[in-house]
């Protein structure tokens, strides 16, 4: 298991939300230090399926969540 982020040094950020899921997912885009591009945001309670174009890694720091990747019928609880 890998440790949780509590901060992140050196980002630019941006103050434009991207909201999805009627306003169930908010987050917003961060540019690291070396260029790196992530996002940070909250998920409230809800059921989505997220549509990406690549993988992404997407890591809970708070609260509970059920999960089934595509392709998989397996939930798995975190």
């Amino acid at each position: 298991m890998s440790s949780i982020t509590e901060s992140i040094s050196g980002v630019a950020v941006s103050t434009k939300a991207n909201v999805y899921f009627d306003g169930k997912c908010v987050s917003h885009g961060i540019t690291l230090a070396d260029g790196t591009k992530k996002s940070v945001g909250v998920i409230l309670p809800s059921t989505l399926t997220f549509s990406t174009g690549a993988p992404e890694i997407m890591e809970g720091v708070s609260g509970a969540c059920e999960y089934r990747l595509a392709g998989t019928e397996t939930w798995i609880k975190s």
